[in-house]
């Protein structure tokens, strides 16, 4: 698995500015990012969901409000469950949450269509100990 893309936000509802690298912080998270310091210190997603999002039109609530720190090519749904640890670069990450909840207001939601969702496969994770972190860089399950 590669990182193909780094994410950051500035705050919420601005939009997500691409990074070539980035610092990861032990327990903090992304350097000078908004959710730093919780369960969910990063995002990560599969290229390949996202590509998915893309071919739905983006149709529903999260695909409008949701973006990845770390978009990492060759990872797929289904691949790594809670408390699985990753090599990021130079940083280690552990799991700890698969998917993401629905809201009710989303028009997938009220078609009966989530399940078919490709947020259901994001992951978010701790920073377990930080470093460098670049686009291309190797992402490997410990």
């Amino acid at each position: 698995m590669l990182i193909k893309t780094l994410f950051i936000s500035h705050g919420k509802g601005t939009k997500p500015e691409q990074l070539n690298k980035t610092e990861l912080v032990e327990g903090i998270g992304m350097k000078d990012e908004p959710h730093q310091n919780s369960e969910r210190q990063l995002s990560l997603i599969g290229a390949s969901a996202l590509d998915q999002v893309e071919q739905m039109g983006k149709r529903g609530l999260c695909m409008h409000r949701y973006y990845a720190n770390i978009v990492i090519d060759g990872l797929e749904g289904g691949m790594l469950k809670k408390g699985d640890v990753l090599r990021i670069g130079q940083a280690r990450v552990q799991i700890t949450q698969v998917g993401k909840r629905c809201f009710d207001e989303c028009v997938q939601v009220q078609e009966g269509t989530s399940a078919d969702c490709p947020l259901h496969t994001c992951l978010f994770a701790k920073v377990l100990s930080g470093g460098t972190v670049n686009a291309g860089d190797l992402v490997q399950q410990e």
